[in-house]
């Protein structure tokens, strides 16, 4: 998939090859439905809503590869720290 956000350029430039070789994993984001799920989320650019959208679309696809994305975040507050995790049935 080419990315068209540069956000999402940036970040796959480093994983790119020059191979002809078949990809262990590929991705297909429709992009008409992206783009009217994202009327939800007029905060968001564009940029964000791909980079978003993307990186839901792979952490759904690694479970066919019996992986999975672990997406957490962590906080402390007066010397006390607690976690943050999301489900992915909540995209």
């Amino acid at each position: 998939m080419d990315g068209t956000g540069k956000t999402l350029q940036k970040l796959m430039k480093p994983y790119g090859t020059n191979t002809n070789e078949k990809a262990d994993i590929t991705m297909s984001i429709d992009r008409e439905k992206m783009n009217k799920t994202r009327e939800n989320y007029p905060h968001l650019s564009p940029d964000e809503w791909e980079y978003i959208q993307t990186g839901y679309a792979f952490a759904c696809k690694l479970l066919d590869f019996d992986g999975f994305c672990l997406h957490a975040s962590a906080v402390a507050l007066d010397g006390r720290a607690g976690s943050i995790f999301r489900s992915l049935r909540y995209g």
